[in-house]
C-alpha cells in the first residue's frame, strides 16, 4: 500500500493576498516605526500579541476591521502620551475610524 503524501498547509502566497490586506498591513507597520516602536513594545501598547501583531504587517492573516481601529488607536494614544508629532499615516487611518463611528451612530 502506498504512503499519502501529506502536504504542510503554508501561508497565503504574496501574489494571493487581497490588496487591501496588504494596505492595512503596510500601515500598521509604517505607524510603528514612525512611533518608533519595536514589535515586542507595540504589541504591549496594543494588547496584541507581538506574532500575530507580525502577521496583520506581513499581510499573513486578516484582521477585522475593528481590530485595526483599536491597534491605530493605541498608537494614536502612546503619541499623545508621549508628545511625539502624530504621523501622517495615523493621521489618515484615524479619519477613517472617525467615518466609520458616525456611520454607527
Amino acid at each position: 500500500m502506498k504512503k499519502r503524501q501529506q502536504h504542510k498547509l503554508k501561508g497565503p502566497k504574496s501574489s494571493k493576498i487581497i490588496p487591501e490586506i496588504r494596505i492595512f498591513g503596510e500601515n500598521l507597520k509604517q505607524i510603528r516605526l514612525d512611533c518608533k516602536l519595536s514589535i515586542e513594545e507595540a504589541g504591549y501598547i496594543t494588547n496584541v500579541e507581538k506574532s500575530r501583531l507580525s502577521m496583520y504587517e506581513h499581510a499573513k492573516t486578516q484582521m477585522r476591521m475593528d481590530t485595526f481601529f483599536h491597534i491605530i488607536d493605541a498608537y494614536r494614544n502612546y503619541i499623545r502620551e508621549k508628545k511625539m508629532p502624530i504621523p501622517e499615516t495615523l493621521t489618515f487611518c484615524y479619519k477613517i475610524f472617525q467615518k466609520k463611528e458616525k456611520k454607527k451612530g
